[in-house]
């Protein structure tokens, strides 16, 4: 199959390829799964999801960041971080925030996630999993992105540091959403998600050139073909592999 530097995909490709492609550095399935969901948020918020994604299967490949971490409580405060001296993996961070916001939390209550890889994704697991009013912020508060019930968002950035690409950084998740935006975030960014959902629905998803870097993680869930898997239908459409 012939890679292009840019291309069109659906959102069942990206969820089939990235899913692959987590469990190719070594996620688990389940956890791989949300990681796909998160890649396919960004396409629908006219994002390319490839950048943040490759950033997170590289440094989990590379062994520079972590699956485990450890939670501990405080009054209106909890805090996740590493069980190692490795920054926790977006991917993880991302499935935990899902969790705790499935619960009932008072808007003075904060979520402090100490230095994840990939803050942008951990974002986008923020976005896929809400439908409340939230604030989420990294880099020192020189990124922050508000949530409102209906799923649109707004990005603030200093213009120095993109958001995409920023990391390894504390993030901090707030319920509160009265939360004053910093004199210092003049860049921002609007949409309104249900119009580009539709869009990508209709047209795809368009990704970058990070994207074949993707692929490269994700066909090492590929094995061999033999005659045997050919007869009974494996491969996918695929002739040397499944």
């Amino acid at each position: 199959m012939r890679e292009k530097s840019q291309q069109m995909l659906s959102q069942n490709e990206v969820i089939f390829y990235c899913t692959r492609a987590a469990v190719g550095v070594g996620a688990p399935y389940g956890l791989a799964e949300e990681f796909a969901h998160w890649a396919v948020w960004f396409g629908c918020s006219d994002l390319d999801p490839a950048p943040v994604c490759l950033a997170a299967l590289k440094s989990l490949d590379e062994g520079r960041s972590d699956l485990h971490g450890k939670i501990t409580r405080k009054p209106k405060e909890w805090r996740l971080s590493s069980n190692s001296r490795k920054v926790l993996s977006a991917i993880q961070t991302g499935c935990f925030v899902t969790d705790w916001l499935s619960d009932q939390h008072d808007d003075d209550e904060e979520l402090v996630m100490e230095e994840i890889d990939s803050p942008f994704l951990v974002a986008a697991a923020v976005g896929t999993a809400t439908s409340k009013a939230c604030s989420i912020s990294w880099n020192n508060d020189s990124c922050r992105m508000n949530f409102e019930p209906n799923q649109n968002w707004e990005l603030f950035w200093d213009g120095e540091n993109p958001p995409e690409i920023s990391g390894p950084s504390t993030v901090i998740l707030s319920m509160n959403p009265e939360l004053s935006i910093p004199a210092q975030l003049y860049s921002n960014k609007t949409c309104n998600f249900e119009k580009t959902r539709q869009h990508s629905l209709n047209q795809g998803i368009s990704t970058g050139k990070e994207w074949n870097s993707i692929m490269t993680y994700f066909k090492r869930c590929l094995v061999p073909s033999t005659t045997k898997s050919r007869e009974v239908g494996a491969g996918a459409g695929l002739v040397d592999t499944d």
